[in-house]
């Protein structure tokens, strides 16, 4: 039973050392209109998460964490785009001042 223990550990500090995360890389910047905005905070944090309509008509759901970040969910909102070394599309909201031209 100590031999598997002491086997599980060195497996498991050797997975988390060696393992490579997915590097994402900075896409730019588009704007996206509000489509809803709904409040998931509760006693410990604050939560607001919002369905925004891309320029090329998909639809994605971004999170605001914090009060100030939720003032920019009114009409038209900013959205950092990120893509993965997988190829995968990340959207996080951005502030406005990134998306002005």
């Amino acid at each position: 039973m100590i031999v598997a223990g002491l086997v599980f550990t060195i497996a498991s500090a050797a997975y988390f050392i060696y393992r490579t995360p997915d590097h994402h890389v900075h896409a730019g910047y588009t704007t996206g209109k509000v489509l809803s905005t709904f409040d998931t905070s509760d006693e410990l944090r604050f939560d607001v998460r919002a369905v925004v309509a891309l320029p090329d008509g998909s639809n994605i759901a971004v999170r605001a964490q914090s009060f100030a970040m939720a003032q920019w969910l009114i009409d038209e909102t900013c959205i950092d785009v990120r893509k993965a070394e997988s190829s995968r599309t990340y959207y996080r909201l951005a502030a406005l001042a990134n998306c002005a031209s």
